[in-house]
């Protein structure tokens, strides 16, 4: 039997309490736009639910931290469900962790639109379009004694449309289970398993980036169900800046001039699609980009002014945020054949990469002093990955201080043979 046709805004991971980071410096022009970013980002998530009159809202978790976020946090996030109340637009949330710190959450005076998922057990509600019966809704909060588990919300005897809503991805990677037609979940970073037209797993990520790890589009997904129980997602872009990773290929033969040239060109390509300011992680690579004179720092901080006087203060602005140069995955013979210090400094690192390497105790360098945890773990972490990439890192900040004045490119046959070490490709 065909049942009606509804829609839905699914959000989450608005994080009120936190700031946007990963910029050195604020520029003065964008300072109101960056720090407004999160705040503006959730109302255009309200202003859609609105818009596209929806029946109701899906709130996956990590909304805000009340202990951290404040009074402004809380009387924002109430104004924007009054708002959504004032539309007759229910908002079911799956309260996470950060969301039900210091229990604060439990005192907060919501409208009665608001139904924060209990944290013992999986609720089940019915969401009614008057007096008719639209679908199910299946959710639990965060809960310490209690990992989230898909079996949980699966309910093959219900009829009708059947939603999941989740505080995180909890066990879903390996694909969607049967009984439910929608798992609404949660996470930092968009997500969708194993998409069909009757089943869908689905995280929206967050409707702003803070971070440039979080790069490219940011916001909300619109759910459009039919009578047939047919699903069709929509994104729908939230975020008020976008942080974007930009590669540039470098060729060894590159002079500053040449390499100006070809910023300008990615810029005018990036400038033709942007509707909002846009900030930039540049990443040199290619197979000559040590043999350049954008290997210093000294150079590549020259050309990062250029970028941002000529580019970051244009409507839309194009603020270049960092101009990086990607390390190389092994350090080449050819880079440690001399007795300099330099080459001492890379066959140390060398050494330090194989396999058999005893890991780095880096505890007994960091200052006798109290630091975030989150900090410590960033300074002294031994997690392979991360250390692998730390070393590789300093290896490139050697590569450029200890070259002394030899100026990148006029002995290029000591440093090409990196290419082949490294297998890179252009």
């Amino acid at each position: 039997m065909a049942g009606q046709s509804f829609r839905f805004i699914h959000t989450g991971g608005f994080q009120l309490e936190s700031t946007l980071v990963g910029l050195a410096e604020v520029p003065d022009h964008l300072r109101d736009t960056l720090t407004g970013a999160p705040y503006r980002a959730v109302e255009q998530v309200t202003e859609t639910a609105i818009r596209e009159e929806v029946d109701f809202v899906l709130l996956s978790g990590d909304v805000l931290d009340p202990t951290s976020g404040g009074p402004s946090a809380l009387a924002f996030l109430q104004h924007q469900c009054e708002q959504l109340r004032a539309r007759k637009i229910h908002l079911y949330w799956a309260a996470s962790r950060l969301d039900l710190t210091g229990n604060v959450l439990g005192r907060l005076q919501l409208p009665d639109n608001v139904h924060v998922f209990a944290s013992d057990c999986v609720e089940r509600l019915t969401h009614f379009r008057g007096q008719s019966p639209i679908c199910t809704l299946y959710g639990r909060s965060w809960n310490d004694k209690r990992p989230l588990r898909a079996a949980e919300f699966v309910r093959e005897s219900q009829e009708g449309f059947q939603i999941a809503v989740l505080y995180g991805p909890g066990d879903l990677e390996g694909g969607p289970r049967p009984g439910v037609d929608y798992w609404a979940v949660g996470g930092d970073t968009p997500m969708e398993i194993a998409p069909t037209r009757l089943q869908i797993v689905h995280g929206p990520g967050k409707p702003q980036g803070f971070s440039p790890r979080e790069s490219g589009p940011r916001g909300c997904t619109l759910v459009n169900v039919d009578g047939e129980a047919e699903i069709r997602t929509r994104r729908i872009e939230t975020d008020v800046v976008r942080w974007h990773e930009e590669r540039l290929i470098v060729d060894g033969a590159s002079s500053l001039r040449d390499a100006r040239q070809a910023f300008r060109t990615h810029m005018e390509r990036l400038m033709s699609g942007v509707h909002r300011p846009m900030l930039v992680s540049w990443l040199l690579t290619g197979t000559g980009r040590f043999d350049t004179p954008l290997v210093r720092r000294k150079e590549r901080d020259e050309i990062l002014d250029w970028l941002r006087s000529d580019f970051g203060h244009r409507n839309p602005a194009i603020w270049s945020v960092q101009l990086e140069i990607e390390p190389p995955e092994t350090i080449p013979e050819d880079w440690c054949d001399d007795d300099s210090i330099l080459s001492d400094f890379l066959r140390a690192i060398r050494g330090q990469m194989r396999d058999d390497a005893k890991p780095l105790e880096l505890k007994p360098f960091v200052p006798d002093v109290r630091l975030p945890q989150d900090l410590l773990d960033a300074m002294i972490g031994t997690e392979p990955t991360v250390a692998a990439m730390r070393l590789r890192e300093t290896a490139v900040l050697g590569f450029d201080l200890l070259r002394g004045e030899e100026t990148p490119g006029r002995n290029k046959e000591k440093y090409s043979s990196h290419a082949e070490s490294e297998g890179v490709t252009t």
